[in-house]
């Protein structure tokens, strides 16, 4: 099996990098390529513009009734569909995905074996805050200031239907909560209203999924 790697090929993105090596592949059959241990940023336009969709509201406050679905058109990061008896080695090498797509494509292959990438969201299909301070409303129904991380600014139409979760790291417990509604401050900054059965307190995180994801990591 001949052996080529990523930094025989030049391109102006890391995207467009692999897709050359990718095109080499295609053309020929029996090739191992090694992909160097680093960061690889993939992105699109198209992909970009999707996760701001989510996070602006566009696709409603249940986004994967939108996305999931066959007619629902998105991109792909690294595509190797069609490759024939080829080898992929990435050991130690990251794909940092900016936007939501699908990360790698492995279709219609035969004799293709594609290992060792980490796949990591720059933007991640959730966000994760502090609870900054909490007051009871009512028997196991809370209102909470929540102050979200640096990485994960929202807007007033973020979805946070999905799932709202709480997590005490001294106890190491985990309270799922029926979230009610969010009142928007700004993006960093919003009142949480949640029933739940575990008291709400200041100092635990707090975690939202404002969608299930746009595609698997690899299909």
């Amino acid at each position: 099996m001949n052996t080529i790697t990523l930094n025989d090929f030049f391109a102006d993105c890391d995207r467009e990098l692999f897709q050359k090596a990718i095109d080499h592949l295609k053309e020929n059959p029996g090739t191992c390529l090694k992909v160097p241990p680093r960061t690889y940023e993939i992105s699109t336009k198209k992909a970009r513009d999707a996760q701001a969709g989510v996070m602006n509201g566009n696709f409603t406050d249940d986004p994967q009734s939108i996305m999931f679905r066959p007619e629902y058109d998105y991109d792909i990061g690294l595509d190797f569909k069609g490759l024939t008896d080829c080898t992929v080695d990435a050991e130690g090498a990251t794909l940092l995905i900016d936007g939501f797509m699908e990360p790698v494509c492995v279709r219609a292959c035969e004799g293709v074996t594609v290992s060792g990438f980490t796949i990591l969201h720059k933007r991640k299909p959730y966000s994760k805050g502090t609870v900054v301070s909490a007051e009871a409303l009512s028997a196991g129904t809370y209102r909470s200031l929540i102050e979200f991380d640096e990485d994960c600014p929202i807007t007033k139409g973020s979805p946070f239907s999905l799932r709202v979760l709480y997590y005490d790291k001294e106890d190491e417990e985990a309270y799922l909560t029926e979230h009610k509604s969010f009142e928007y401050i700004d993006p960093y900054h919003i009142l949480s209203f949640d029933a739940s059965a575990s008291p709400i307190k200041e100092g635990l995180e707090y975690y939202t999924c404002h969608t299930y994801h746009s595609c698997p990591a690899v299909m």
